[in-house]
């Protein structure tokens, strides 16, 4: 992911260590950087979330543009078929 960490959550696992788990936290930074890895690790991975059924697949940038050639070739050939009515307003 060229250095960067992909997080998917709510919160930033920076955040979430901050309102979430302040009680667990001391004033020392090393158990704020333990439970803000615990988080990214366990709330905030996109491989995570993927195993949990929460979303349906996880990409990387360099499959980006494939996968979005692939999704807009299946939605330009998607027919929608619109039945015939069956029966008209009785005429009053």
């Amino acid at each position: 992911m060229h250095g960067r960490k992909l997080v998917i959550s709510a919160l930033a696992p920076e955040t979430a260590a901050a309102f979430l788990w302040n009680d667990k936290l001391k004033d020392s930074i090393s158990d704020r950087k333990k439970m803000i890895e615990e988080d990214r690790k366990t709330e905030a991975s996109p491989l995570q979330a993927a195993a949990q059924g929460l979303i349906e697949n996880a990409i990387g940038p360099e499959e980006t543009r494939s996968q979005i050639q692939k999704d807009l070739t299946m939605l330009s050939e998607k027919c929608v078929h619109t039945f015939p009515k069956k029966h008209n307003n009785i005429q009053l």
